[in-house]
């Protein structure tokens, strides 16, 4: 699920009960092995019935219904995307022309219109044919319900962004795009 406008991780003393639980994987509470937000069964559920933590509700849409278009999409939403499909997008490299038809990119960046955009001024920007799109779903135990912060990486002016120089530079050498990760790291965070 990818939430646009709120979310289990819009408070800053959310992340900070994450960050300072015990190590301990048997922890409710904390991070997985992958540095992902443990929440619990209920914050799940009720995130996928569009209720928020703080009680207020959002539409939750299918990712069918989504990349079809919705009339009027409000400022704060949710996007459902069946796991098979997200663990099967791409991730890694890619072209712009493949990127505009991953789901992922398509929810993370609110439908395939801005999405579209979102790539033009990318490949304009950094004059490049490719742009990562990184994403934890091969790697994840899908019974372990969690949360990651969207973020935007890299920050050399594009290079590395077409996957040149992926390594070198702890985080700052590449830039993935819209990327998900852990509550920890070096690139830019959109959800607070």
């Amino acid at each position: 699920m990818t939430v646009h406008g709120g979310g289990i991780l819009a408070s800053p003393q959310r992340i900070e009960r994450a960050l300072r639980a015990d190590l301990d994987r048997h922890n409710s509470e904390g991070l997985t092995g992958q540095y992902a937000v443990k929440i619990s069964t209920t914050e799940a559920e009720d995130l996928l019935n569009g209720v928020l933590p703080d009680g207020s509700e959002l539409p939750v849409f299918s990712f069918d219904d989504f990349r079809r278009g919705i009339t009027d999409l409000p400022l704060r939403y949710a996007v459902t995307l069946d796991f098979d499909s997200a663990k099967n997008a791409v991730d890694g490299f890619e072209s712009f022309d493949v990127l505009r038809d991953d789901p992922i990119m398509i929810c993370r960046a609110g439908g395939p219109e801005a999405l579209s955009a979102y790539l033009d001024k990318a490949r304009a920007r950094h004059n490049t044919s490719k742009m990562g799109n990184r994403h934890p779903f091969d790697r994840i135990d899908p019974d372990q319900p969690q949360a990651r912060r969207l973020w935007l990486s890299g920050n050399q002016g594009g290079r590395g962004s077409d996957g040149s120089d992926v390594g070198l530079g702890w985080g700052y050498d590449s830039d993935y795009g819209m990327t998900s990760g852990g509550v920890m790291g070096l690139a830019r965070y959109v959800v607070i």
